[in-house]
């Protein structure tokens, strides 16, 4: 295990909070591209996809030179594609052109995440990590959701780029405490064949979690409309849920030595179920804000449970750099589903399928058992 300086430590967590700002941007971002770009649904679907596809594809690849890149290089670089890709994406407002930036968006975004993963992972305390860092990233989308609207009123769609773009200069500045990585051309990245069926089941049960998830997180803004409340009170309520979002984030590094993970997944996932439930029976603000709220908590709750769960199977980064491609997949085909379901006007659908993904993701959860144990 390896125990960082505080300043490296912070260059992780800021790095984690601006990687993943996008995806806390989705619901906001789907009524943007509707309202303002007016694309169609299936178009909408791509775009709100592409970030985290491009992110996928990042991840996937970091598989093969996590090991042995110098980890500082690729942080600076990576931040500095992403600042230029988003502040490119401002003047952007044909498909083609915005859908292939955020494609590079994402990959600029999963080339440093990856460096994260592999760094939290074979940290002394993941779990304690990961719920730090995933903390931090909350509020940050917190503070994001809430002030788009004032920027989209004064400054128009362009601004949610610009935002993005500006956030992601702040890890820049700490960047020379990124530690250099492998750096060796000696060094191997373990081959996929090697990764136990129990690895495998694992990787499955986050990326049908984060695709059930996901699937309703795009729709929230447009089931809380088509309940019949005003847009201001729609907006209010998913901001201030991220506030439970946050104290679920952070909750792991408290319970960590509580109760076992199996215990926390099991009642995460029961929990994720009500709330699904809760949103989709929206008869009343106060129910709709309950069940945003139940789902925030646990939604960030499993996040640090299950990545360190399955970072710890391997020390030396190789396997926790698959974990956020498991959890691309789940956000790429996620906002696809949600977000083509919702322009149909099918909101019941949009339930029923984040229930089922749901649903699938604890069985393989249940097959995975200990990952750790069973490498």
């Amino acid at each position: 295990m390896t125990t960082y300086a505080t300043k490296t430590r912070i260059l992780g967590y800021l790095l984690f909070a601006v990687g993943l700002l996008p995806f806390y941007l989705l619901p906001v971002w789907a009524g943007v591209l509707y309202e303002f770009y007016a694309f169609e649904p299936w178009q909408v679907g791509m775009l709100l996809a592409a970030d985290t596809g491009g992110g996928t594809i990042a991840s996937l690849a970091a598989r093969f030179w996590i090991t042995r890149a110098n980890w500082r290089r690729a942080v600076l670089s990576s931040l500095s594609c992403a600042v230029l890709v988003n502040s490119l994406s401002i003047f952007s407002d044909s498909f083609t052109a915005l859908f292939l930036l955020r494609i590079l968006a994402g990959i600029a975004a999963g080339c440093f995440m990856a460096v994260v993963y592999a760094m939290f992972s074979s940290s002394e305390n993941p779990d304690r990590e990961f719920s730090i860092a995933l903390a931090l990233q909350v509020l940050l989308g917190a503070a994001a959701i809430y002030s788009m609207p004032i920027f989209l009123k004064h400054f128009g769609p362009g601004s949610l780029f610009a935002v993005v773009a500006m956030v992601t200069v702040a890890p820049m500045l700490v960047a020379a405490n990124c530690p250099p990585g492998g750096d060796s051309d000696t060094a191997k990245s373990p081959s996929l064949r090697n990764i136990s069926h129990y690895v495998w089941a694992g990787l499955a049960a986050i990326a049908l979690v984060f695709l059930s998830l996901s699937c309703i997180w795009v729709a929230m803004e447009r089931l809380g409309s088509a309940a019949g409340f005003d847009g201001s009170v729609v907006t209010t309520v998913l901001a201030a849920s991220m506030l439970f979002s946050f104290l679920g984030a952070a909750a792991p590094a408290i319970t960590t030595n509580l109760t076992t993970r199996k215990v926390q997944l099991s009642v995460s996932y029961v929990l994720l179920a009500i709330a699904i439930f809760t949103v989709g029976n929206n008869s009343t603000v106060l129910l709709f804000a309950l069940g945003l709220c139940l789902y925030n908590f646990f939604y960030s709750f499993i996040i640090p449970i299950q990545t360190a769960w399955l970072a710890q199977s391997d020390l030396s980064g190789a396997t926790a750099v698959l974990v956020p491609v498991a959890q691309g997949l789940g956000v790429t085909v996620g906002p696809i589903v949600g977000g083509h379901l919702v322009g149909d006007g099918n909101f019941a659908g949009v339930i029923v399928a984040s229930s089922a993904f749901l649903a699938l993701s604890y069985i393989c959860a249940k097959c995975a058992g200990d990952p750790i144990r069973s490498v």
